[in-house]
């Protein structure tokens, strides 16, 4: 163990060569707001180091989204985003969801049938490099 500096929290990162072993904590925001009618909307950046960085700067996110609030039905989509990548849980992204340039978390709602309130949870499961 000599030469390793260990800060205990929840998640390990461990360089793939040489360097220190940390825990990380996770953290968890909430996001809300109103899309833009019809037009992609920015709803979180995510930092590109932490989507197509080096491995050990990399982070690992799990998502819960809400889109047109009034209609969970077709509004509602969770999943995971690593490496640049946008997976759903449910094997398939909803045409409303999408993670623009391998970074941008984006939402875009047609129908004002179902409003234009977001709310998105995100959980940094991965500490990443901050």
């Amino acid at each position: 163990m000599a030469g390793y500096d260990l800060t205990i929290g929840t998640n390990l990162v461990a360089p793939l060569a040489g360097g220190s072993v940390r825990w990380g904590d996770p953290t968890k925001e909430t996001i809300a707001g109103t899309a833009t009618a019809g037009l992609w909307t920015t709803i979180k950046a995510i930092p590109e180091e932490e989507m197509t960085g080096p491995v050990n700067s990399r982070a690992h996110y799990d998502y819960t989204v809400y889109g047109g609030c009034a209609d969970l039905g077709t509004g509602f989509d969770s999943g995971t985003i690593l490496n640049g990548v946008m997976r759903s849980h449910s094997g398939t992204l909803p045409a409303w969801l999408r993670l623009a340039a391998a970074k941008d978390i984006q939402i875009k709602v047609d129908s004002s049938s179902y409003g234009l309130s977001y709310r998105i949870v995100l959980t940094r499961v991965y500490p990443g490099s901050a």
